[in-house]
């Protein structure tokens, strides 16, 4: 006889709610036993980096934007992984990252102003949480005739299902404006990577 329905018991009395935030709305119902990470010497880990502990049966996906009722803090879910006993599965187990940002995707589209061709960036989405925080490899310095500066690349940690592109920019609710250099699409499950450029267009 399976343990997870025991479990999934002992979660709602014991864990704490969480809400799904999807497209379609937002889904309650789901219950976390949140697990800090031992790993406190290491600074990212410290401030983003949250495990916690779910119902065999969840509803919940990696890429998933999450919020615990017990925090303010909106998360992202990077993996989810089932935990066996005997054969069956009594419990799933996920990794997720603060988001520290919300903000627009815009993608670029061309617009006739006074016989002239420009671009504009209008928003594809909004209310796009993510991770932001700055790259620890990548940072170059960059010649240019008015002389030498460094480019500062940003990593975002975005969900895979906002789509975004090359070239997209990302404008955080704080005022900035990203050009988005790359997209890695296999790291995590249903995650992007995204490395960011200051967007001078």
């Amino acid at each position: 006889m399976s343990i997870g329905p025991d479990f999934k018991e002992v979660l709602e009395e014991i864990g704490t709610s969480v809400l799904v935030i999807r497209d379609e709305g937002v889904l309650s119902g789901e219950y976390m036993i949140p697990k800090p990470n031992r790993q406190v010497t290491k600074p990212f880990i410290q401030e983003f980096f949250l495990e916690g502990r779910l119902a065999y049966d969840t509803e919940i996906e990696g890429g998933d934007v999450v919020q615990l009722i017990s925090s303010p803090d909106v998360f992202l879910v990077m993996n989810k992984n089932g935990r066996d006993f005997e054969g069956e599965c009594f419990e799933q187990d996920v990794v997720m990252y603060k988001a520290n940002v919300s903000g627009e995707i815009c993608r670029a589209v061309e617009v006739e102003v006074d016989y002239d061709t420009k671009q504009s960036f209008p928003p594809i989405r909004t209310n796009s949480y993510a991770l932001i925080t700055e790259s620890m490899f990548g940072n170059e310095m960059l010649d240019t005739e008015q002389g030498r500066f460094q480019v500062n690349k940003k990593d975002l940690y975005v969900p895979h299902k906002y789509g975004m592109q090359v070239g997209d920019r990302y404008c955080p609710v704080s005022g900035e404006n990203y050009m988005v250099d790359s997209v890695m699409t296999r790291r995590f499950e249903n995650v992007d990577m995204v490395t960011l450029v200051d967007d001078t267009r």
